[in-house]
């Protein structure tokens, strides 16, 4: 509560203070759980931008379940044209799909980091360290990711993290020197690959005319050799994105974040940080958009299939695999639960920069809450507004 009180406070002082920026406030429910959190980007000097959120949730009919946070406090600096450093907690993200980036997408899951970002016209490197110990006593996150634009028409990206349960010889040099390679520590004299979860990521976009076709495929524990028996943990994104529609297909195995060591879990506790839905999961989304001009509106709205696997009790948690389950229920393990579903946005401006929205999902589910035989209905609804700080 201390926390939530001080991060009230600078949002005060910071709002006032600053020359720009905006505030968005959004109330958000699915199902019978509600959010309202308030955002705020605010450049404070020429070159720093101050990002802050705090929430408070709750869950109708249990007041216990009611609860505040901050989930966003950083700071970016630009040290030069081409240099940005950053430290906080951030939501951070890499990757080219538009919805679902599989390497780092955390969203409201934010986490402790400092990082850094250069470039130059044609690329730009990402580096940052985090720390993802919430029950841990020791659980840090290296992460890197390069994106080069080879072509007008082509773009390609490679990424990888490693999730860590203890300090190794060297790790300041892997953890903060730029184009270091995580793998290369398996090689290092006198450090252990054991307490290491590591992903890989390659990425890449295809622009032809006005469309634009884009592609992320995610392993874990890489390489993957062909006939080693290695069980398949990986994730893949495809889409293809026109002037006014998007169609992206997303996939992500069983486990493909987990580990045989439970304190290296790609998450923050049982939270993703890289693909939204987490593992075990598929979505395909077709989105359309376009523009009521007289009335200054924005809208979007299309249809969406989801699947979810789960563990035999019916929990989506992540827990410690083996080579044995992994191989029987590679995919849309126990009894998946599977989303028929339509969505819709759409955003009002208003006068002096004010806007106004609000956003929809509903979802007829079969196999409701993974059980057999069983249909329910899942939604998610809320109502957004975005004030412009002068």
């Amino acid at each position: 509560m201390k926390s939530l009180v001080f991060a009230i406070c600078m949002l005060l002082v910071l709002t006032h203070s600053a020359s720009a920026g905006e505030l968005t406030v959004e109330w958000e429910m699915i199902r019978l759980t509600n959010r309202l959190s308030v955002e705020a980007s605010l450049p404070i000097l020429e070159r720093a931008q101050v990002d802050l959120g705090i929430a408070a949730f709750g869950r109708m009919q249990d007041l216990d379940a009611f609860g505040t946070e901050v989930w966003k406090a950083g700071l970016h600096y630009d040290v030069t044209d081409h240099l940005e450093v950053f430290v906080g907690r951030l939501d951070t993200t890499v990757g080219r799909a538009r919805r679902s980036s599989l390497l780092l997408n955390p969203g409201q899951n934010t986490f402790l980091q400092a990082g850094y970002s250069f470039g130059g016209s044609q690329w730009n490197y990402t580096k940052l360290h985090g720390d993802l110990a919430v029950a841990e006593d020791y659980k840090r996150l290296g992460l890197h990711y390069l994106d080069w634009q080879v072509l007008p028409q082509l773009a390609f990206g490679v990424g990888e993290a490693v999730v860590t349960d203890s300090s190794f010889p060297g790790d300041f040099i892997f953890d903060w020197g730029p184009f270091v390679p995580y793998y290369a520590a398996k090689y290092m004299p006198g450090v252990s690959s054991v307490p290491n979860n590591a992903l890989v990521m390659v990425d890449a976009q295809y622009t032809w005319e006005d469309l634009a076709f884009y592609g992320e495929f995610l392993v874990n524990e890489f390489p993957m050799v062909p006939d080693a028996g290695n069980p398949p943990l990986w994730g893949l994104v495809v889409g293809v994105e026109g002037p006014w529609w998007l169609v992206e297909y997303s996939r992500v195995g069983n486990y493909a974040y987990s580990n045989g060591n439970l304190d290296t879990t790609y998450s923050l506790d049982q939270a993703s940080i890289g693909h939204p839905l987490g593992d075990d999961v598929q979505e395909l989304w077709l989105e359309v958009r376009g523009s009521l001009n007289q009335w200054d509106i924005q809208w979007k709205g299309g249809a969406f299939f989801r699947g979810f696997g789960a563990e035999d009790d019916g929990s989506r948690q992540l827990i410690k695999w083996d080579r044995t389950r992994m191989a029987e229920q590679p995919f849309m393990a126990g009894i998946p639960e599977y989303h028929y579903g339509l969505h819709a946005d759409a955003a009002v401006a208003m006068p002096q920069g004010f806007e106004l929205g609000a956003n929809i999902e509903v979802a007829y589910v079969t196999q409701f809450e993974h059980r057999e035989d069983t249909t329910g209905v899942a939604y998610r609804a809320a109502l957004r507004a975005v004030i412009p700080l002068f």
